[in-house]
């Protein structure tokens, strides 16, 4: 594994264990003495961690989400519903045309006989 990869992967472990209220800076930086970067970039990862606060949507906007998303699903079950209908039509016409081809041919060949 390519050493920019490996510590790529350490940042993303130290950001996981910030998240979850957990900091093991120091092990890190043991395993990289000769990596300089690493302390800075552990460092700003937990001041970027003290500064963002979380946010959560206010229920007005949840609730127009979930009226907005439920109907769209609506429209989109409607339009496969209308979908399905118009695709049954099609076959239905044809065969209702071959079906009436098929009486006409009987009836000449009937008026032919006679």
């Amino acid at each position: 594994m390519p050493y920019k990869n490996l510590i790529s992967d350490v940042l993303a472990a130290h950001a996981d264990q910030i998240l979850q209220g957990q900091n093991y800076e120091e092990p890190y930086t043991r395993l990289f003495p000769e990596d300089k970067s690493l302390p800075p970039l552990l460092n700003l990862a937990e001041q970027v961690k003290e500064t963002l606060q979380p946010v959560s949507p206010p229920n007005a906007f949840k609730e127009q989400l979930q009226r907005d998303l439920m109907a769209a699903a609506r429209l989109k079950q409607a339009q496969a519903e209308q979908q399905n209908e118009s695709s049954l039509f099609v076959p239905l016409l044809i065969s209702a045309a071959i079906a009436l081809m098929g009486l006409m041919f009987l009836r000449l060949r009937q008026q032919s006989a006679a």
